[in-house]
């Protein structure tokens, strides 16, 4: 069971987006489950991610189901009792016996997974009421109005441990938390802080605590108790002395009315009624935080939040009390798109051009008609600059510290100073070759090759020297290079590489010589070179790679992709590849692949040659034509790790088929079904960390000779099946761009008619022989009787 524990599902229907955030990990990816999506109600109370996969989701209005494709829905039906006493689920639990608990107000109830119902607690015909729970040796807590029970696994049975003979103690405990091995604390809410003893089943109320409003109380790692007061903050207790308490006055808390704590990785994760998540390390108790923020799209999707949860996998999630269920990951990439001019937190037009990083590490975004864009990478915001609004910005390069010098297509060359945002004309040798040049339908690459000249690639390759104001021309199309305006790959000591329509060229500043280093058979779309000088060329037949030391080079195989648009190698020996729809990187080490999609961060895009550029940090900007990636240095990626496809569940004829636990961990298990049945589902679950990631499925019927078409659904519906015996195999697709090994997870053994099974046939044969006997029989007493006359 602990095997199937961390299984979580992923929600493919969700709405995904990633915000920067600095101090815990580079970004966050979150997806969010609502209305849209099929659940019940808005507001999100109670999450639980049970032993077998499925995600429970407890709301105000009904208890949700998810299995990675479809939302189910339970609710209650007014004189049914196999039904949800109450559609308000106050929470949901699995003790170590696998029972499913869920509490209403209406009372509470065990969930039958058989038969896909529930069964209603009562005492002297009365629902029980429960408002908490607590997970103990040998049984669950469960406390409600004035009462304390114990469902103790060795009787299956609930005991009464603790009933209030004062009725001022009639108050519903809202939460349990256990303190130490005797002690229990309870949060009335309105009516104090109690102590439990297990014991002695002695309740006492915590005198100290004065408030009249106890929101939430948790203790961490540490041992220290945190309370919220409402509308006071945040208190927190070591050794029965407060050490701190933190308000949105004295601290960088958000809000001062907080829903719910819980831990995770040494932080505390707190969820606020207006300010999203406060999340403080119990290091030093520094915060951050996670917010919605007003006109960023890609912010988190909430600011009230009334639950949290940790699952199994490590995964947080968020139930919101206006937006459904979020899912929250932090990933090493965050993809930007167009915004309003003038918003902070997204591009001026959605397909980049070119980048440029200055001395101060701001990046600078050329786009293809809403001018330059600069992004903080600290802040994760964007300045526009509306005197290059409409410009089709194709190339940029420094020119002072101050200004930056940018080649605008079609329109010419121009200065722009980095404060005032003003731009002027550039004038290349003089107007006749400016206009020649600039304004002929053909783009114009800059390059900063030394300290103070600028190499210009057009239909000439031009060497401008800042200092004394003069040009020069080293190549021209047609003579030394054959393509209009070659991309420009690095510069390198005195050398500068440039990729021609099929060859990469070389200029030596130091002599002035221009020269081609290689001739190849691909057009190339774009090129870059690692750090070893190993040049990487995205071409129209798949990536390319050349090594100048040893004069050769290769064409990488995979079947991901064909035609490359754009590449970058970063500083780990990693080569990022833009096609026309997906980003892959590759390991020149390990050489294998991977693909980033949505769960990583990475949106879908067009990518666009020579959009891109390798910060200064080791970070990877990547641009196209809806927008743009950043992918942070510290990505790493698990591509070699096998997993284990799990069958989740099976329902013969819509009817769910009952798995014993040892089924459920066997190879493959084994059932038998009728000949005549009319379906037969299957539900899979792929048993991996990511829970966010959309799995791809291959399933195969081995006796049917039949191998089924890939599907993103976890699920397989057979409708009729011959008498025999099959094996149902699985296999997922994996990062690397392969198909896993098949693994078996069902064997199916179908049932003939009774009249055409073997006792039936061995009665017939026995009774064809009885009769045989009968008519011998009697012919031969007949004929002894003639005899005997």
């Amino acid at each position: 069971m602990n095997k199937i524990l961390f299984k979580i599902y992923l929600l493919s229907f969700f709405i995904g987006i990633a915000q920067p955030i600095w101090s815990q990990s580079p970004y966050y990816y979150y997806k969010q489950l609502g209305i849209r999506e099929g659940l019940s109600q808005s507001k999100v109370q109670s999450v639980l991610n049970d032993h077998r996969g499925y995600l429970w989701i407890g709301t105000e209005a009904g208890l949700n189901c998810y299995d990675r494709d479809h939302l189910k829905q339970y609710l209650h039906q007014p004189g049914d009792e196999k039904t949800l006493p109450s559609n308000n689920i106050t929470f949901i639990a699995e003790d170590s016996l696998c029972n499913l608990w869920v509490a209403t107000m209406g009372g509470i109830c065990l969930y039958d997974r058989e038969n896909d119902n529930f069964r209603t607690l009562s005492n002297g015909g009365k629902p029980i009421y429960v408002a908490s729970y607590l997970l103990v040796e040998g049984g669950v807590l469960l406390s409600g109005s004035g009462a304390i029970y114990k469902y103790a696994y060795a009787t299956n049975k609930l005991e009464p441990l603790y009933y209030a003979q004062d009725p001022a103690y009639y108050t519903p405990f809202w939460q349990m938390i256990r303190f130490d091995d005797e002690n229990i604390l309870l949060n009335s809410r309105w009516h104090g802080i109690y102590s439990f003893n297990m014991r002695t089943y002695e309740l006492k109320k915590i005198e100290s605590f004065t408030e009249k409003n106890y929101t939430c109380i948790y203790l961490d790692s540490y041992h220290r108790l945190w309370v919220s007061v409402y509308g006071s903050g945040l208190y927190c207790y070591q050794d029965d002395k407060q050490i701190k308490h933190f308000t949105a006055s004295n601290s960088p808390l958000t809000y001062d009315v907080i829903h719910d704590i819980t831990e995770r990785e040494n932080k505390l994760w707190v969820a606020t009624d207006g300010g999203g998540i406060n999340i403080i390390s119990l290091d030093d108790f520094s915060f951050t935080n996670i917010q919605q923020k007003q006109d960023d799209v890609h912010s988190f999707p909430a600011n009230t939040i009334y639950r949290l949860y940790l699952d199994p996998a490590n995964n947080m999630w968020a139930g919101s009390i206006r937006r459904g269920l979020v899912g929250i990951k932090g990933v090493y990439a965050c993809s930007y798109q167009n915004v309003p001019f003038g918003n902070l937190y997204g591009l001026s037009n959605q397909t980049i051009n070119s980048f440029f990083q200055d001395d101060d590490g701001m990046i600078w975004v050329g786009t293809d008609g809403g001018g330059i864009n600069r992004f903080d990478p600290a802040s994760g915001t964007f300045q526009h600059y509306p005197a290059t609004k409409y410009e089709k910005v194709v190339s940029i390069v420094e020119y002072t510290p101050d200004e930056l010098l940018f080649f605008s297509f079609n329109k010419g060359l121009f200065i722009f100073h980095k404060q005032t945002g003003q731009i002027r004309p550039f004038v290349l040798i003089d107007k006749e070759m400016n206009d020649q040049t600039c304004i002929n339908g053909f783009s114009v690459n800059i390059q900063r090759i030394t300290k103070n000249k600028i190499l210009f690639s057009a239909q000439h390759i031009f060497i401008y020297d800042i200092v004394t104001r003069k040009f020069d021309i080293v190549a021209t199309m047609g003579k030394e290079y054959e393509r209009q305006s070659p991309l420009i790959i690095a510069t390198v000591g005195t050398k500068t590489y440039l990729s021609d329509l099929k060859n990469i060229c070389e200029y030596d500043s130091s002599e002035g010589t221009f020269k081609t280093i290689y001739q190849g058979q691909h057009i190339i779309n774009d090129a870059s070179m690692d750090k070893d000088g190993v040049f990487w060329l995205a071409s129209t037949e798949g990536l390319l790679r050349y090594d100048p030391r040893t004069g050769k080079s290769e064409l990488i195989q995979t079947s991901l992709f064909q035609d490359v648009a754009s590449v970058v190698a970063d500083n780990q020996y990693r080569i990022w590849i833009g096609t026309r729809r997906h980003l892959f990187v590759y390991s020149s080490h390990t050489h294998n692949f991977a693909t980033l999609d949505e769960v990583d961060g990475v949106l879908p895009n067009e990518y666009i040659f020579h959009a891109t550029l390798l910060a200064k940090n080791g970070d990877v900007f990547v641009g196209g034509t809806t927008g743009m990636t950043v992918v942070n240095s510290a990505v790493h990626f698990d591509t070699d790790s096998d997993y284990t496809v799990e069958l989740l569940d099976v329902l013969l004829n819509g009817l769910p088929v009952s798995l014993s636990e040892e089924q459920q961990h066997a190879t493959a298990r084994t059932i038998q079904i009728p000949w005549n049945f009319s379906s037969l589902q299957l539900k899979v679950l792929l048993n991996e960390g990511d829970v966010f990631r959309k799995n791809f499925f291959r399933f195969n019927i081995e006796g049917l000779h039949q191998e089924l078409a890939s599907s993103n659904s976890n699920s397989l519906v057979i409708n009729y099946l011959p008498i025999g015996e099959y094996t149902i195999t699985a296999s997922y697709y994996a990062r690397n761009g392969g198909w896993s090994t098949k693994q078996q997870i069902l064997h199916v053994i179908v049932t003939p008619p009774w009249w055409k099974t073997g006792w039936f046939y061995m009665l017939l044969y026995i009774l064809l022989g009885l009769v045989a006997y009968s008519i011998v029989y009697y012919f031969y007493r007949k004929n002894g009787k003639y005899k005997v006359t």
